[in-house]
């Protein structure tokens, strides 16, 4: 395909590698079961395959068709395989490769309603839903890409509470902005640190209890101890499902201690959140 305008470009065409690209799809899912989960890739083999490829003029839909049967799927993870029980990955259902095609059809910017009124009011419905089955009936919220942003959109606003001269200032005259969560806590908390401006060194890692939740008795006598020593607490992350053990810290034990403290308490649910669908998990999440 070239970039010419729509009205010149071989649309008979542009149906058959859609159809095309629909029958790799289904070979690809109804033939899961032959295929390895994670195939044995020789990593430099695979960068040589790429070497080079991109070109001046391009090979043509047909063509990428063609390379995406032949060099990526014989070397690709089979993530929806019903053995793969690696990471978090979703296994897709076929609405998600369709609604892809629609997404990148429309091509809108959902970052402000004048750019996509669809996708705007879509995800408005979905935040109040969830909002409505997980007991926050009226609470607002946004749709991240992943676990790692939303604990760094969760601290940011932690900062802007405590600290609201940081975007003029930054951290002059804060000493030691003090961040608290458990050993077992996902690792992007600290690298949110990082890139908060706070340093990773003002993270405390507080030691667990069992299969890995806080210790709430460890987490009040390091807040007061830093306290003591003129260090800045502003923020505790709890979590609601650790990657490692699936452990859910006592969230409303961690809240009191903030309610105390006045700390902002953030909630680490992406491992673990769809818990709260659970009648019988539910107490978890009050």
């Amino acid at each position: 395909m070239t970039s010419n305008p729509p009205d010149d470009w071989d649309w008979d065409r542009v149906a058959a590698a859609i159809d095309r690209a629909g029958g790799i799809y289904r070979d690809f899912m109804v033939g899961l079961g032959e295929r390895p989960v994670a195939p044995v890739v020789d990593r430099e083999a695979l960068r040589s395959m790429f070497r080079g490829s991109i070109q001046d003029v391009g090979i043509g839909i047909d063509g990428v068709l063609t390379e995406i049967e032949r060099d990526v799927l014989p070397n690709a993870m089979s993530t929806p395989h019903p053995c793969y029980v690696g990471l978090v990955n979703s296994s897709p259902l076929p609405a998600a490769p369709l609604s892809d095609l629609v997404v990148s059809m429309l091509n809108n910017n959902s970052g402000a309603f004048h750019q996509s009124p669809p996708a705007t009011a879509a995800e408005e419905e979905v935040v109040r839903a969830f909002a409505e089955v997980l007991d926050y009936p009226g609470e607002t919220g946004l749709l991240l890409p992943g676990g790692t942003f939303a604990n760094l959109h969760g601290l940011i606003l932690a900062r802007t509470r405590h600290f609201p001269d940081w975007r003029q200032r930054g951290p002059t005259g804060i000493d030691q902005p003090r961040v608290y969560t458990s050993t077992a806590a996902h690792f992007s908390v600290a690298r949110t640190a990082h890139v908060l401006g706070i340093g990773e060194d003002n993270v405390v890692a507080i030691p667990t209890l069992g299969r890995g939740t806080i210790d709430t008795s460890a987490l009040a006598a390091h807040i007061a101890s830093d306290r003591k020593n003129g260090a800045t607490p502003f923020a505790v992350v709890a979590t609601i499902g650790t990657t490692g053990t699936g452990a859910i810290d006592d969230v409303q034990a961690v809240a009191e201690i903030c309610r105390e403290e006045e700390l902002w308490l953030h909630v680490d649910a992406c491992y673990g959140g769809a818990a709260a669908l659970l009648e019988e998990r539910r107490r978890d999440f009050e």
